[in-house]
């Protein structure tokens, strides 16, 4: 009994601590992608997603972004406006969607943007001393190979 207690109370140490750290980390992303490119989180978002995945229709990047339909619409058009994000109607069944892929400009961003996150990351690493890293890293592939399984198994029921 005592054990699992002690067990218990680790687990959710490291669950305290975790989200500490991924709160942190993504805070220090989201201030460093902003200020490399003088746009928005749901921009960086927008202009990551559409990279990812070319020819995106805005319903899709809703879901990916979580906003409200009208948000992302407006959030295009101001992207396609700076010349970032390029629209292009759909042919065949259905000619009102538009797919959505990144100018020059907009990979230019992009590259910005990973850029910046890179930073942020190789400073939280630069904490770690190098066995730290490798077993940190080793823990990281396990965590990414539930992690990504997750993922994909949520777009299918999307």
């Amino acid at each position: 009994m005592q054990g699992e207690t002690n067990l218990l109370i680790q687990d959710e140490n490291v669950v305290k601590n975790l989200g500490s750290v991924v709160y942190s980390i993504n805070l220090e992303i989201e201030k460093a992608v902003t200020s490399s490119t003088g746009l928005s989180c749901s921009a960086c978002s927008a202009i990551v997603n559409i990279r990812r995945e070319p020819n995106l229709s805005i319903e899709r990047l809703r879901q990916k972004l979580d906003l409200q339909h009208s948000s992302v619409v407006r959030l295009v058009t101001r992207l396609a406006d700076q010349g970032i994000v390029r629209k292009s109607r759909g042919s065949g069944k259905d000619s009102r969607k538009v797919a959505l892929t990144l100018s020059e400009a907009g990979f230019e961003y992009y590259y910005r943007i990973i850029g910046s996150r890179k930073e942020v990351l190789h400073t939280v690493l630069s904490e770690l001393a190098d066995e730290e890293r490798v077993q940190f890293n080793s823990v990281l592939s396990k965590l990414s190979s539930r992690f990504g399984q997750v993922i994909k198994t949520s777009a299918k029921s999307a």
